[in-house]
């Protein structure tokens, strides 16, 4: 079981470090050289939660800390992977009952370092 923990824990840390490229199952998988099944299946066991669900709550985090320091929704939607602003509204109805605002602009590499290194303690609290 200890080596399912471990695979588990690579899985998120891979998560995380490649966020804003949106991994696939099948990349994350890949990457932990098992099966897209049975690495839904293990990581869904362990986490509580799908991996596609993971990185939407993931995603939308960070997006709500650079909506919060006035980046624009565009700008956002960009920054944390997605294809485009409806995909940002869709993770925000679906996670958090609200739409995304729209504010003003402001530093984006900082902010989404500050979202990597959030993610990086989420991650470790959790694990």
């Amino acid at each position: 079981m200890g080596c399912d923990y471990e695979r588990v824990v690579a899985a998120i840390r891979f998560i995380v470090g490649n966020f804003p490229g949106q991994p696939t199952l099948g990349e994350v998988a890949s990457a932990l050289g098992l099966s897209p099944f049975h690495f839904q299946r293990l990581f869904q066991r362990w986490a509580g939660v799908s991996p596609k669900r993971f990185l939407q709550c993931l995603t939308t985090e960070c997006a709500k800390r650079l909506l919060d320091h006035s980046m624009s929704v565009l700008d956002t939607t960009y920054q944390v992977g997605l294809s485009s602003p409806a995909r940002l509204h869709d993770h925000f109805v679906s996670l958090e009952a609200v739409t995304p605002s729209n504010p003003e602009e402001s530093d984006q590499e900082t902010l989404l370092d500050e979202c990597r290194t959030e993610a990086n303690c989420l991650q470790t609290i959790r694990i």
